[in-house]
């Protein structure tokens, strides 16, 4: 997963299923290769959130982070698992960033009605 210089967010996923995700700030497409055309469908609103949270985070655009959330670390070091809350809704899908020392190791994003949403970095950054 990557933020191109556009702000889009890229995904190249593996399995279950090889594809490659591409995520605007009106569209999302999914496709197959890379040079596959783009299906280019409107984002759903209910996705727009988390999917503004998982740019923010990717970009490292640390005044977008402190705008929209609230840290609030919830494990020490060297497991460490910090959780950005939404300043206008703290309890809507809180996001957890979670690391071992300097390094980032994954992202999760809770949903509501259960859902959890997990991207694993199998490399550090």
């Amino acid at each position: 997963m990557w933020i191109e210089p556009s702000g889009r967010l890229v995904k190249k996923q593996i399995t279950p299923r090889e594809e490659i995700s591409e995520v605007g700030e009106d569209f999302v497409s999914v496709r197959k290769h890379v040079e596959d055309q783009r299906n280019l469908l409107p984002i759903p609103p209910e996705a727009r959130r988390m999917l503004t949270a998982l740019r923010d985070v990717m970009s490292g655009d640390a005044e977008a982070l402190e705008t929209r959330y609230s840290p609030v670390m919830t494990e020490a070091q060297p497991l460490w698992r910090l959780r950005l809350a939404v300043h206008d809704d703290p309890d809507y899908l809180p996001i957890f960033l979670i690391g071992c020392g300097s390094q980032l190791r994954g992202i999760e994003i809770r949903e509501p009605g259960g859902v959890r949403r997990l991207v694993v970095f199998d490399r550090p950054l």
